[in-house]
């Protein structure tokens, strides 16, 4: 049924929702959700799981709206996925729909648990299964919502009076006790508000397991599913919630895409929402959210978002809050040259971190003052780059995974510093596929999976035991008997370049009881890279590939690069939380000469 604030045709809006315009795409879902869900009524004969079908089919619709040929045939082809998902489900199930073969068989799929209202939907499937198919599916399209006989005509790809002649043979084929009965039953079912946050919650879903599996154009396109399903929830709170939730998590897909445009103006609008909910806490994470988007271009512009969130924080009294504004104020003061400032910063956040007990960020900022201990005199705009961050390890059994990085990564974009340089983080390089240690894959065994990517679609990686026989000498020592892995990534699609610092061939090995000593980066434009282990500190003895005890300490250099460049990953157990471990790095390079001559 066409909705009365649109009168755009199907054809405009579907080319409209191709195009990106969500409100098209929630013009169509309000047009025939209910036809979709009778539909699915009709095949599948209870509410519950009609709903199920309908929900799914505007999935696929979104999903597939680029293969419809003929986007004035929108509601047939809607109703083709819609009946295709109800045989996809019956089939699953091994059940049978209700009867496809008219007056044969009047079944009921629906299990009697004795309330007068599940009596009553017995009455109701009972007397639909007399009916033809097709009978059927138009008497459950005109029961329910009104729809004329020309939109039910159009739905069904039949002429009107098709649809007229089936109402006049379903009319007297139905005993006439049954017929108000049966509206009030077909009716109860009806997709309302409820249905549709059912969809909304399903969306959100999808768009979290696509993050999770680096799926980003997948779970941008289900954000925007939410997005489209939450505008035709009723105006009030709930609504503007929900709204807020997508935004930023669409906004989380697409920052570290090249889109920051769009992403600054997905976290303005969350803003917004923010404020009318009153919700003070979302909008300084927004604040905080919009300083980092700006931080590159506009910084003057993201040490103001950062004060106003501080300032937010202090209100409401979260010092988790106040603590990472400090954090990253501290990082911009660095950034601008005024170290004295930064550190100053940072001594403020430092309890703060340890009051809220939060480990990761406690070792960034702990990673920040110790760098700048280290250094010491030196100019921090001499450096080629500079990592502060907590890597978050889990030590599960015998495998090791890199769970996160919080934390800052400075690099100048000049071009000064030799090209091997810029392969660092050493366990994060080792770890595409989360997994990088596996006690329990044998030599010759391997783990695949999709990859971390900077464009829409997910890398595909492999991490294979090459061998546990290895003698490798670097500047820590020599070490035999050492585990050797080589991680492989490709482009999962098409080449993308922002990609070609992510695909490679990375190959490390482990020492028993020390730990990673070396490792050799090839990326596929051929920029290669060798870091190794220069000195270490591993309190208690250990037989595993990589000793974990909070102390323990590796620091490690790139091998083959000029002697008038310092450059240093430093790595420090700092915490341990169950089976998470929590590891202090910091790293730096800089030119010992200013001059350029050699």
């Amino acid at each position: 049924m066409r909705t009365a604030d649109d009168k755009r045709d199907d054809g405009t809006l579907v080319q409209r929702a191709r195009g990106g315009d969500r409100d098209a795409f929630t013009a169509l879902v309000s047009r025939y959700r209910g036809m979709v869900y009778a539909a699915a009524f009709c095949f599948l004969g209870n509410a519950e799981d009609a709903q199920d079908a309908a929900q799914e089919a505007f999935v696929a619709a979104y999903g597939r709206l680029g293969q419809l040929r003929e986007p004035d045939k929108f509601a047939p082809w809607l109703r083709r996925l819609a009946s295709n998902g109800c045989t996809d489900s019956l089939r699953r199930r091994g059940a049978r729909g209700l009867s496809l073969d008219g007056d044969a068989a009047c079944r009921v799929l629906a299990t009697p648990d004795g309330a007068e209202g599940v009596l009553t939907r017995l009455a109701v499937q009972a007397a639909l299964g007399c009916l033809t198919e097709q009978m059927r599916l138009t008497v459950t399209l005109c029961y329910l919502g009104g729809y004329t006989h020309a939109e039910v005509a159009r739905f069904l790809e039949v002429p009107v009076n098709t649809v007229r002649s089936r109402l006049q043979h379903a009319k007297r084929k139905l005993r006439e006790e049954m017929r108000d009965m049966v509206h009030e039953g077909l009716n109860e079912g009806r997709p309302d508000a409820v249905w549709t946050r059912r969809v909304v919650d399903e969306a959100m879903r999808r768009g979290a397991e696509a993050a999770d599996t680096y799926e980003k154009g997948a779970a941008v396109q289900h954000y925007d599913e939410a997005l489209a399903a939450i505008e035709t929830l009723p105006p009030g709170a709930e609504r503007t919630r929900l709204t807020m939730e997508a935004l930023r998590r669409k906004e989380s897909m697409i920052r570290h895409s090249g889109h920051r445009g769009e992403a600054a103006s997905l976290l303005e609008r969350a803003l917004t929402t923010s404020q009318e909910l009153g919700d003070r806490k979302a909008q300084a994470e927004i604040l905080g959210s919009l300083g980092n988007v700006s931080a590159n271009r506009e910084p003057q512009e993201a040490v103001q978002h950062y004060q106003q969130a501080l300032e937010i924080y202090r209100e409401i009294g979260d010092a988790f809050g106040q603590a990472e504004s400090l954090l990253t104020l501290a990082l911009h003061s660095l950034h601008a040259g005024d170290t004295a400032v930064g550190r100053s910063y940072l001594e403020r956040a430092r309890p703060l971190f340890e009051e809220v007990n939060s480990l990761d960020w406690l070792a960034v900022c702990r990673a920040m003052l110790n760098l700048l201990t280290e250094l010491g005199a030196v100019d921090l705009s001499r450096l080629l780059f500079w990592h502060a961050v907590c890597d978050t390890w889990e030590k599960a059994g015998g495998r090791m995974s890199f769970q996160s990085q919080p934390g800052f990564m400075v690099t100048r974009q000049d071009g000064a510093a030799p090209r091997p340089l810029s392969i660092s983080s050493i366990f994060w390089q080792v770890s595409r596929l989360h997994t990088f240690l596996d006690g329990d894959v044998p030599v010759g065994g391997r783990w695949v999976g999709n990859a971390l990517s900077f464009s829409d679609q997910p890398l595909k990686a492999t991490v294979a035991v090459l061998s546990d026989a290895e003698a490798v000498t670097v500047p820590a020592g020599t070490f035999a008997g050492c585990l050797l892995t080589e991680q492989v990534t490709t482009e999962g699609g098409p080449a993308n370049e922002m990609n070609k610092e992510l695909c490679g061939t990375v190959r490390a090995w482990y020492a028993r009881g020390v730990g990673l000593v070396q490792l050799h980066v090839r990326h596929t434009d051929g920029l290669e890279a060798t870091l190794q282990l220069g000195a270490y500190e591993v309190g208690k003895k250990s037989r595993d590939f990589l000793p974990l005890a909070v102390g323990n300490r590796w620091e490690y250099g790139w091998a083959n690069v000029l002697a008038d460049y310092a450059a240093k990953e430093v790595y420090q157990v700092a915490a341990r939380r169950e089976s998470l471990w929590y590891v202090e790095h910091y790293a730096y390079a800089y030119r010992r000469r200013e001059d350029t001559s050699d």
